[in-house]
């Protein structure tokens, strides 16, 4: 995805996760740049997201039984 794609989904109040590992996730940080944060239980350093990371970027999709 683009920068403006991911700012685009997270203004929607979508969640935008790693395609190689959903439990990172990418947000705004207070200056609004993008940073990679850890939605587990183990501890993660936040750090700025690399362009590699968003080119991995994807929109979280629940897949809810029906």
């Amino acid at each position: 995805m683009t920068t403006k794609a991911i700012n685009e989904a997270l203004l929607a109040g979508r969640v935008v996760v790693l395609k190689d590992d959903p439990l990172l996730c990418i947000v705004p940080d207070l200056w609004g740049e993008l940073v990679v944060v850890s939605r587990g239980q183990e501890p993660f350093d936040t750090r700025l997201a690399t362009p590699a990371d968003k080119r991995q970027a994807v929109i979280y999709e629940s897949k809810l039984p029906q």
